[in-house]
């Protein structure tokens, strides 16, 4: 039997190292588990769990779990953790999946199928086409995940759904890091601040409307908190420099900036973060040379540019096609002239924007920031750095995204954004709640998800139709039941709408929905599908019979070739614009504006003679 001094597998005759091997592979097995038993560093679990193994009899350690000998905890305080993750999670997954299949996909939705239908060379070639302004990571998982579950709206919704519950996890084990001191009473107590962070995420309107979405936010919002939880395990490791998570670190990085641009307002926090903090620990040891600080803080910097040059040589040759992207998303979306736009609040910061947002008074805007200014006084004088990653990836980002949408036209299309820093807000709230005492924390989290819980129900609840009905009927019976006669339709051929009084914070257009599928055929086939008699006068046309104009809106995209005789003859083609249809985004639409008519009878078509030469042959479709 070899001495306890050589034998790192507790059971004799299983694998006998040194000393210096087995403390190596306990301290990479800590870093890996670190962030679960509240921050304890690697030289404390070299110097306790190592002592613990030699001291322990040989028989003791055949019974002791594996996990607990490797991260110093015990059984209780895994299962706490698992049981909370655990409880998060099934909560989360049961509101993402509510009303998942009631709704239609709509534009944004159908370019990421479309695109992601395409084999992966065509996909590639598209995506790195200058209309495209997407980067392709998202397209590619989508497209294998097609492959391997289907197409249809709920297992194309499902990719995001699951890599929700990801970023949910992230959100945890951050939270977890950030709020466990080493050696400290907060490591042996239940993880309030994790929970109530996560909570928060799983609970957000705006989060599970993405999560709903076939759109790669949530791919993005989840590289982003595991590379958070990568940078603040890294920073705390001492000896040797972990080269490997750096490197891991600026895998992460470069992974989402090829899943949204955006994710670099992030990742620009991040790095100042970092950057900054290993130069005060560079200057503390100069002054201080025993000062208890990282003893690696000039090679960590460089560990740091490591990062930095391996996301580069990541994108290098990307970087091309995501100047074409910037450069076209700048022209199109910005003014020469500056404009003092609505500024997104820090309420829309916390609860989202526009559409997303819960309808509260102006005035709460005062709460807010009375709330959040709290929460940053905290982040701020709290006293640990890591408390200072989450300052730098909730603030700026938020006045980046600012900054941008006061150049530009459309501020609406850059508040969808906020969720980058969204989740940073939220887990500052949870840190903050979670270092309550009981008697305050209870009814301020169980009040804050209450409020979230009414935001689901104001714009998730409402749309569902009920267990007996089909998705047509329950939006048929809605406008019938809802419709006002003086405010027109809008059918956009993936979704109807009918226009709300506008509300005192932001606007709400309730969805009739059309029969499920209708929106893909619509793209496969072209307006073949949508122009049947069938499936439009017998669902939609019987109940719009009232006097009035009504304007349909009918986008294709590529591959499809409008027929316009095969509209019912109620329809007035009012016009007509398109492009060349030969890329997936952008201009590759065909946009028809139709007015449809309460009584039957053709009216004249001032469009006649294009119809006619499509019918010779041309293959412009184009029209004026």
């Amino acid at each position: 039997m070899a001495s306890s001094t050589t034998v790192l597998s507790p059971c004799p005759g299983k694998l006998s190292v040194n000393r210096a091997a087995r403390s190596q592979l306990l301290w990479s097995c800590n870093c890996a588990l670190e962030p679960f038993h509240a921050g304890n560093f690697a030289p404390s679990l070299l110097g306790s769990s190592t002592k613990r193994l030699e001291t322990q009899p040989v028989g003791d350690r055949c019974q002791a779990s594996l996990l607990s000998r490797i991260s110093g905890m015990s059984r209780s305080r895994w299962f706490q953790h698992g049981a909370a993750l655990a409880v998060i999670l099934s909560a989360a997954l049961g509101l993402r999946l509510a009303g998942i299949a009631t709704q239609a996909l709509w534009a944004d939705e159908l370019f990421s199928w479309k695109l992601a239908s395409l084999p992966v060379t065509e996909l590639l070639e598209r995506a790195t086409e200058q209309t495209a302004v997407h980067p392709p990571l998202y397209f590619l998982l989508l497209h294998f995940w097609m492959q391997l579950v289907g197409d249809s709206e709920v297992c194309l919704r499902l990719l995001a759904v699951v890599l929700s519950l990801c970023e949910i996890a992230g959100v945890y084990t951050l939270a977890a890091m950030v709020s466990s001191s080493p050696n400290s009473s907060e490591a042996k107590a239940f993880p309030w601040a994790a929970s109530v962070a996560a909570l928060l995420v799983a609970c957000n309107p705006p989060q599970i409307h993405w999560a709903q979405q076939v759109r790669g936010y949530t791919l993005a919002l989840a590289l982003l908190t595991w590379s958070g939880v990568v940078l603040l395990a890294t920073l705390r490791q001492r000896w040797p420099v972990p080269y490997h998570g750096w490197l891991v670190y600026g895998l992460l990085c470069a992974l989402a900036v090829l899943t949204h641009y955006l994710a670099a307002t992030v990742l620009l926090a991040q790095y100042l973060f970092a950057g900054v903090y290993l130069l005060y620990c560079c200057w503390k040891e100069r002054r201080e040379p025993r000062a208890a600080t990282h003893a690696a803080a000039s090679r960590q910097l460089l560990g740091l540019g490591l990062a930095l040059a391996s996301m580069l040589i990541v994108l290098a040759p990307y970087l091309e096609t995501a100047w074409q992207h910037i450069e076209l998303a700048c022209y199109s979306e910005y003014t020469t002239l500056v404009g003092w736009r609505r500024f997104h609040s820090i309420r829309d910061a916390l609860v989202g924007n526009g559409i997303m947002a819960i309808d509260t008074a102006s005035n709460w805007d005062y709460l807010y920031a009375l709330v959040l200014a709290g929460v940053l006084l905290w982040l701020v004088t709290d006293g640990r750095f890591e408390s200072w990653l989450v300052f730098c990836c909730a603030v700026i980002p938020w006045v980046i995204l600012n900054i941008v949408s006061l150049f530009s036209w459309r501020d609406a299309f850059w508040s969808r954004y906020l969720s980058f820093p969204q989740v940073w807000w939220l887990l500052a709230t949870g840190l903050v709640l979670g270092r309550w005492r009981w008697p305050y924390r209870t009814p301020a989290v169980a009040a804050l998800l209450l409020y979230f819980l009414s935001g689901v129900y104001h714009w998730y609840g409402r749309f569902l139709p009920a267990p007996s009905r089909s998705v047509p009927q329950a939006g048929i019976a809605y406008l019938r039941e809802h419709y006002d006669p003086s405010e027109p339709l809008v059918v956009t051929g993936y979704r109807c709408y009918y226009p709300l009084a506008y509300q005192t914070r932001g606007w709400a257009r309730p969805r009739l929905l059309l029969p499920a599928g209708m929106d893909r055929e619509f793209v496969r086939g072209g307006m073949t599908h949508l122009a049947d008699d069938e499936v439009l006068d017998e669902a939609l046309l019987p109940y719009l019979q009232a006097p009035g104009v009504w304007l349909i809106l009918c986008r294709l995209y590529s591959g499809c070739e409008p027929n316009l005789d095969t509209f019912p003859a109620h329809w007035e083609l009012i016009s007509s614009h398109g492009a060349s249809l030969e890329n997936p985004h952008g201009s590759d639409m065909y946009i028809l504006h139709y007015r449809i008519h309460a009584r039957p009878g053709r009216p004249p078509d001032p469009f006649a003679k294009y119809k006619s030469a499509n019918k010779d042959g041309s293959k412009s479709n184009r029209q004026p």
